[in-house]
């Protein structure tokens, strides 16, 4: 969210939150602000929050603000949608529907101006669509994985030789300057309009069904972690929430957060900090960064699935370490999409 804000010039300033993901208005009070300023404030694991505050004291300063609905698409607080508080809204497509890439930007008090954004070439939409069946692949059925591997073997073994010579850095050694180099050289900030297959998955998507299931894995990821000593930090999911991950505290996070990425888990951490991001070592993002990590709800995560990822770190917080197995591991890989 910050490379694009450097990209056009703007110089970001970072604010610290609450324990309740709200931001920290006492804070932000205390702060002098020059020239034009816009504020992002985020829906943090996909849990709204409630923005009227914020919303009353960017009005008394003319700032403008952007409602980051990237891990909640869907959802409301109190009745008010996600989206709807801020004078724009941006969000995520690929965290919530079946597709890899795309966002948006939607207001409901101001007119959005159609943007012109160049067509992707023909190739670029036969990229996708591979993509997308690489994917889906990797939690079908073995037939389907079998036909997909011999196919990238076959048409793709010129990239997959470059991706496996690439070096890896781990995400430890990662510098804030090397985190915002990467970021302004993404190829992101030059976008082109949706491929036409991800834009026909997501106006042919059951709405209805991704918001009932990931309330429903939400929960009862949520109770099978706390029955095995885990700490999840909200087990408590507000009714109008359309969770995008579970958050859970653990005491030795680099080494359960290895072993579930080891284990193909659909699991993430806040571990790459733009530069300035963080104040002192007593932040409160620094603590999250670290200690928690964000267990996928995926709407296709399944009851088995569910008891798998349970298992697995509660036997990782005893010190062991195990995996999923067969179709376990398969659906886990799909819901990191």
């Amino acid at each position: 969210m910050v490379a694009p804000a450097e990209a056009v010039g703007a110089r970001p300033v970072f604010y610290p939150i609450t324990a309740a993901r709200e931001p920290d208005l006492q804070w932000l009070r205390e702060q002098r602000f020059e020239g034009r300023v816009a504020m992002l404030a985020a829906h943090f694991f996909g849990l709204p929050i409630p923005l009227t505050e914020v919303r009353r004291w960017c009005d008394e300063r003319n700032i403008v603000l952007i409602e980051d609905c990237a891990h909640a698409f869907f959802g409301n607080h109190a009745g008010t949608p996600v989206g709807a508080t801020g004078d724009y809204a941006v969000a995520s497509l690929p965290k919530f529907f079946p597709v890899l890439e795309g966002g948006m930007l939607a207001s409901r008090r101001h007119r959005v101006a159609a943007q012109s954004l160049p067509k992707p070439a023909w190739v670029f939409e036969l990229k996708g669509a591979w993509n997308l069946f690489e994917a889906a692949a990797e939690s079908g059925s073995g037939r389907v994985r079998s036909v997909a591997t011999l196919a990238s073997r076959v048409f793709a073994r010129r990239g997959t030789a470059r991706a496996a010579a690439a070096p890896s850095v781990a995400q430890e050694d990662v510098s804030p300057e090397q985190v915002r180099r990467e970021g302004l050289s993404d190829e992101l900030l030059r976008p082109m309009r949706l491929r036409r297959l991800e834009a026909w998955l997501i106006e042919h998507s059951h709405r209805r069904r991704i918001e009932q299931n990931r309330r429903s894995n939400y929960q009862r990821l949520a109770q099978l972690l706390i029955a095995r000593g885990v700490q999840v930090l909200y087990p408590e999911l507000d009714a109008g929430a359309v969770p995008y991950v579970l958050p859970v505290y653990v005491p030795d996070p680099d080494r359960t957060y290895g072993m579930l990425r080891a284990a193909r888990i659909p699991a993430y951490r806040w571990d790459r900090y733009w530069p300035g991001a963080i104040s002192t070592a007593e932040d409160l993002g620094r603590r999250w960064g670290h200690h928690v990590l964000q267990l996928s709800c995926h709407q296709d995560l399944g009851p088995q699935d569910l008891r798998a990822v349970a298992d697995l770190i509660s036997r990782g917080l005893g010190a062991r370490s195990a995996g999923l197995s067969g179709t376990q591991a398969a659906g886990a890989q799909s819901a990191m999409q």
